[in-house]
């Protein structure tokens, strides 16, 4: 924990260390404000960890840093993390049957077209692909996609796939692009994550970190006065105050009260925490889901061989379970000793929610043996292996979820509790860095004395 920074604006509690919570944390006190973050874990970071094994790298939840996050970019920058940064892969491999198909992701559209991944047919469709992008490009918004929802929230993304498109591009690009981020289908997902995420994760200049991905919220929370094991019980708001009442590590109950509260925590968890929160509110929240992520981290005596990519999407007729393998070595030069591999394996969610209370030992050997049926003999050099699960992981969006936001905005709280997530947006590190840079600029709306202006996005 570091000491707090007393400031000349407004008192501050943020329920919630994540990327959320430390992105509105950070810009408040840039403005200005005296901030406390409680973090009921024993780190700051939410999914964003990595650990250090024998000379291999392993982010064990965020992976991938594309340029295309401007949110996450601009608070490293300001965080003064820009010497991090570094190039992360650009190749993208497709499966399709005993056959892996490698792209650019930055040139990913140019790129499809030469590929023998889809046919010629299939090719001639991407341009109603790329019309359609254009049409909802200036909609794409990390801190909130309700005004695209109001208009485009009406089918999944592989039912836009099959009606503007072919069914090849909905099973070996649509589909397995969603099933590679999302761990989800695109016969469930709204196609507004689709377009999301070709938009801003797979069409764009890739980077990584020196040291893995935990070094961005690490680097965030160094200038922050955190307090882990800090469990919040509720959240109260008056006119002229915020009141939370928080348990900490040694059991001690704390009831402080502050200008203003930032939520940052899971959607799910709001109401329970503010029970003020709008009955139109509750109704969205209640409606949301979440998906379940069980993956390993696989040290290898060995690379794959010819394989180029820094991650494999995998569709459901290749293999059902196994959504991704990323090969980390790929990424970054300073993730595994030399000669050596490093890949992630990646569970869907409804076979995490299978495997999340099994052993390691099961979890090991049925992740491997999905991994083997998409590049063979894999398992045949596993140095170890390290099992991660985490439930919950990102919004399970379903046609409506996107739409839903007006109704949230219209009730969400503006006063002295502000929301802050990434369930405004396609769910990502991104979209939770840009909700918490939101919340933040409208809570020194509401409560704040005029203060530096914010440099976040």
């Amino acid at each position: 924990m570091n000491a707090p920074t007393t400031g000349s604006g407004p008192s501050v509690i943020v329920v919630g260390g994540g990327p959320s919570g430390l992105s509105a944390a950070f810009r408040l006190q840039q403005a200005g404000c005296t901030v406390t973050v409680l973090e009921d874990d024993a780190q700051a970071g939410g999914k964003v960890r990595t650990e250090v094994r024998d000379g291999f790298v392993m982010d064990q939840g965020a992976s991938v840093l594309p340029q295309a996050y401007t949110y996450v970019m601009q608070l490293l920058h300001d965080a003064g993390g820009d010497h991090l940064l570094q190039p992360g892969g650009t190749t993208v491999g497709f499966a399709r049957e005993d056959k892996i198909h490698f792209l650019d992701s930055a040139h990913l559209l140019r790129d499809a077209i030469g590929t023998k991944l889809i046919s010629w047919k299939s090719k001639a469709k991407m341009a109603n692909l790329g019309l359609d992008l254009l049409k909802v490009r200036p909609y794409i918004n990390a801190e909130n996609l309700a005004p695209l929802g109001q208009f485009w929230d009406d089918e999944t993304a592989n039912a836009y796939a099959r009606r503007r498109l072919t069914p090849e591009v909905s099973e070996f690009m649509i589909d397995s692009v969603l099933r590679g981020l999302l761990g989800t289908s695109g016969e469930f997902n709204s196609k507004i994550d689709f377009f999301y995420s070709f938009t801003n994760i797979i069409g764009t200049k890739l980077n990584s970190l020196k040291g893995g991905m935990q070094r961005y919220v690490d680097t965030v929370a160094a200038h922050l006065n955190v307090v882990t094991n800090a469990r919040v019980q509720s959240v109260e708001e008056s006119e002229h105050e915020a009141t939370v009442t928080w348990v900490d590590a040694a059991g001690t109950t704390h009831v402080d009260t502050a200008d203003a509260v930032v939520l940052a925590v899971w959607g799910t968890q709001v109401a329970s925490l503010y029970p003020q929160l709008h009955p139109k509110a509750v109704e969205y929240f209640d409606d949301l889901e979440y998906t379940t992520s069980v993956n390993l981290n696989v040290a290898l005596s060995k690379p794959p061989a010819k394989n180029p990519a820094f991650v494999v999407c995998i569709p459901e007729s290749v293999e059902t379970n196994l959504f991704a393998v990323t090969l980390e070595h790929n990424k970054a030069p300073d993730r595994v000793p030399a000669g050596k591999g490093l890949v992630g394996l990646y569970s869907m969610s409804k076979w995490a929610e299978e495997l999340i209370d099994q052993d390691d030992e099961t979890v090991v050997a049925q992740l491997l043996a999905a991994a083997d049926r998409v590049i063979p003999h894999l398992s045949d050099d596993v140095e170890f292996a390290l099992v991660n699960r985490w439930n919950p992981v990102v919004v399970y969006s379903h046609p409506g979820t996107y739409k839903g936001l007006a109704q949230l905005n219209q009730y969400r709280p503006r006063k002295r509790v502000h929301l802050a997530g990434d369930y405004f947006s396609c769910s990502n590190l991104n979209t939770a860095t840009a909700g918490g840079a939101r919340a933040a600029r409208e809570l020194l709306a509401a409560v704040a004395s005029p203060a530096p202006a914010l440099t976040g996005r």
